[in-house]
């Protein structure tokens, strides 16, 4: 069976039409055949999930994290005596000696391994969602300030004296804020 060809197309152009239309379906081999299938069966392959696509600054912040947590683990202090060397939030300490690398060094701090499995999951999946959808430098900004609203609010609010804040929940609600707002 044929097709004519329309008056305004010549016939050698439908005849290679026919031959790409009736062509076999040639499927990628190794990763790239492990392509999921668009969500509800409409078909179509998401070549654009997110394990395809890179995330550096949501990935640097998660990196970041672990590094921070690590390092008070490798210190042989007391908790509290390991927060306040790395750097966590001692509001006294910004105002009378100018230690403002406390405004966002206990943002990369966590308290045990819970705090830390928490935020850093919360932080995987909204900071990519950040990044995907409002871009690397919002993220970071966003991320940034909120944590430091956050620490800052953990700190003043607090009725303990001598308090040291640390963690990055007041940034990961941040971001949360960010995509629902």
């Amino acid at each position: 069976h044929r097709e004519q060809p329309r008056e305004d197309q010549p016939e050698e152009q439908s005849d290679q039409a026919a031959a790409v239309a009736h062509a076999p379906v040639v499927r990628p081999e190794g990763p790239a055949r492990k392509a999921r299938r668009a969500p509800g069966g409409y078909g179509g392959v998401m070549d654009d999930s997110p394990a395809r696509r890179r995330y550096p600054v949501a990935a640097l912040l998660v990196a970041a994290t672990v590094a921070g947590f690590a390092a008070q683990r490798l210190l042989p202090l007391a908790d509290l005596e390991a927060h306040v060397r790395l750097g966590g939030l001692r509001p006294e300490r910004v105002a009378a000696h100018f230690e403002y690398f406390r405004l966002v060094m206990p943002i990369f701090l966590h308290h045990d391994w819970l705090h830390l499995g928490l935020n850093v999951f919360a932080l995987a999946q909204l900071g990519w969602l950040c990044e995907e959808f409002f871009g690397s430098r919002r993220l970071l900004v966003t991320y940034a300030w909120t944590g430091v609203a956050g620490l800052l609010a953990s700190a003043f609010l607090s009725q303990v004296p001598y308090v040291v804040s640390i963690g990055a929940s007041g940034a990961v609600l941040g971001l949360a804020g960010l995509l629902l707002g």
